[in-house]
């Protein structure tokens, strides 16, 4: 993959560009989506039951040729060094269910994460005839919270990615590139 030099580097290594762009792309394209889709669960839920998944799974694969493929073929601020059997508007057809993969491996996890770091909220007994509060969050329940919901993000994409260099693996879909990797 080679990037447009407007693009801000994070780094850059034997000449091969690594733009900030791209990590704040996965943080937004990844991130607010899921982050939707776990705030509205229980609707998604009620609606179509465990095919749920299956539904975040579908959006997430539809989203990417409409994002990407005008970045890659409209606007040219990337390419991707691939056989044309593999290309779909210039974008490797595999990113589109690897887009759908991660999108769902992060919900499964920012669903488990919500559920796994809640603290308990047990009535806190102030006397009879008085109403029942819930304590105040610690600083160890935040930190949990943090902390489990960054493991999710991360192993969904440890999981996703395995997937995808799987993929790779098998089908070898590369063309020389003028680059050195």
């Amino acid at each position: 993959m080679e990037f447009d030099p407007k693009f801000i580097d994070v780094w850059r290594i034997q000449g091969v560009s690594e733009p900030l762009a791209m990590a704040l792309n996965y943080a937004f394209y990844f991130g607010a989506p899921v982050l939707l889709l776990v705030h509205f669960r229980e609707k998604l839920d009620r609606r179509f039951g465990r095919r749920g998944y299956l539904v975040v799974f579908l959006l997430g694969a539809a989203a990417l040729p409409v994002f990407e493929i005008p970045m890659v073929k409209g606007l040219k601020l990337w390419h991707y060094y691939q056989k044309p059997g593999y290309l779909l508007g210039g974008v490797p057809w595999s990113n589109i269910w690897y887009s759908g993969l991660l999108t769902v491996t992060c919900y499964m996890g920012a669903r488990l994460a919500v559920r796994w770091a809640s603290p308990a909220r047990l009535p806190v007994s102030v006397g009879p005839g008085t109403m029942a509060a819930s304590p105040s969050l610690t600083l160890e329940d935040r930190a949990k919270g943090l902390l489990v919901g960054a493991a999710a993000i991360w192993g969904a994409f440890y999981v996703s990615l395995l997937v995808q260099i799987a993929w790779y693996a098998i089908t070898q879909p590369w063309v020389p590139m003028p680059k050195p990797f």
